[in-house]
């Protein structure tokens, strides 16, 4: 029997609730690990088939007011970086990923009703880990909707919470800033779930798989996967590099580089600094940048959290017990933001911006945008996103100090510094 297993935010093989179940699963013979690039939030027409004298069938992914992209250059690189690196690690213990594009209601009815009756049939089983954006539970539902008529009540629907820590998921009991979701994790710290194993086995992929609905193909080479997108759209950036400017953000995306990045900064005593640099501007280590990494499952807090409480405290951090309190608490501040995401869907914040006032002050917001304001620190933080994707979280203030709640969600990713968009 068939198991899907449908990826989200949890690209990662350890620490992975569904992973480590999968290991000795009596029910399932096969695993299908399914990536799904929806054209919502990711532009696709760059994915289209090579010669083939078609468009793609999907709306140019921007956003509804602002008509932004939603996902710009550098993390659509930081993405598929990562994407293959989990393809890669899953493939050494004898398993792989499918990468398809469309939605995921679209996706998921083609493979459980699709042409391919014999792969549908033997589909017992899909499941999928928890996360509490509105977009992410509405994708949840289509999903469920789709088993549940498709499965007639024979297929296993599951959704895994790999909780952290013990956090309330009642809205009207979080925190609204990132400051006070933290100090309420202090007295917490002892309580953290330790980190899953690895798993040293995973069954096969099926023999035979539905195939990617015309017009897409998806590439066969990182190379490829990062530069297609980018090819077919105006998402690479048109300001050119300054010269001799050193990047702060120079990191590969992928569960392997998030772990190479936590162990470089703790052995590299960045950490007894912490609380004393992580406002700066300049530099590699001056915070701890795992934002992006944490974002798209490539490591979780609770790896961090095992880390760190496996080291032996560096001399400044026995001295100063805040540096030590302060890194754990930024460590488990994705999680505070994903739940802080109920209370955004729930109050419809979605809606709260209108067209109209956004339309009539575009001009002004271009120049904000390409760092052309005038503003010598402001142009020079927006430039910084515009050409790499990051910005510190001391210039993010600096550019955006009227408002924390830039994000919709919880402000403009107030921890250790923007993750790459």
């Amino acid at each position: 029997m068939y198991l899907v297993y449908l990826l989200r935010c949890d690209l990662r093989l350890s620490d992975n609730p569904v992973f480590h179940a999968l290991q000795n699963h009596p029910r399932y013979t096969h695993v299908l690990p399914l990536d799904i690039f929806p054209p919502s939030q990711i532009e696709v027409s760059g994915l289209v088939q090579p010669g083939v004298d078609a468009k793609s069938p999907f709306p140019e992914a921007r956003s509804r007011i602002g008509k932004f992209w939603r996902c710009g250059p550098h993390r659509a690189k930081f993405l598929a970086e990562g994407l293959w690196d989990l393809k890669s690690e899953l493939e050494a213990l004898g398993s792989g990923l499918m990468m398809r594009v469309g939605h995921v209601d679209q996706v998921g009815r083609g493979l459980l009703q699709g042409g391919d009756e014999d792969f549908g049939k033997k589909v017992a089983g899909v499941w999928m880990t928890m996360d509490w954006a509105s977009g992410e539970l509405e994708q949840m539902r289509d999903v469920r909707a789709i088993v549940d008529k498709a499965g007639k009540g024979n297929v296993e629907w599951k959704v895994w919470d790999g909780e952290e820590i013990l956090i309330s998921t009642r809205a009207a009991n979080l925190p609204d800033t990132f400051t006070s979701f933290r100090k309420r994790l202090e007295p917490l710290r002892h309580s953290v779930r330790p980190p899953l194993p690895r798993p040293a086995s995973l069954p096969p992929l099926p023999p035979s798989t539905p195939p990617q609905p015309h017009p897409f193909k998806l590439p066969d080479s990182l190379d490829k996967l990062i530069d297609r997108p980018l090819a077919a759209s105006d998402l690479a950036s048109t300001i050119p590099p300054p010269i001799g400017a050193k990047l702060a953000h120079l990191f590969t995306g992928g569960e392997t580089q998030a772990h190479m990045r936590v162990k470089h900064f703790l052995s590299s005593g960045a950490m007894s600094t912490y609380k004393d640099t992580r406002n700066g501007l300049l530099g590699a280590d001056f915070s701890t940048k795992l934002s992006g990494f944490l974002s798209h499952g490539f490591i979780t807090a609770c790896q961090i959290h095992a880390w760190m409480s496996e080291m032996p405290r560096p001399t400044k951090c026995r001295a100063n017990g805040a540096h030590w309190t302060n890194l754990l608490g930024t460590a488990r501040g994705e999680q505070g933001h994903r739940r802080r995401s109920i209370r955004a869907a729930m109050a419809g914040l979605h809606e709260a911006m209108h067209a109209e006032s956004f339309i009539s002050a575009r001009a002004e917001f271009r120049r904000f945008q390409s760092g052309t304001t005038g503003t010598g620190l402001i142009d020079a933080s927006m430039r910084e996103v515009y050409l790499t994707g990051y910005t510190s979280n001391c210039a993010r203030q600096n550019a955006h100090p009227s408002s924390q709640n830039g994000s919709g969600s919880t402000g403009a990713c107030a921890q250790s510094g923007t993750s790459p968009c």
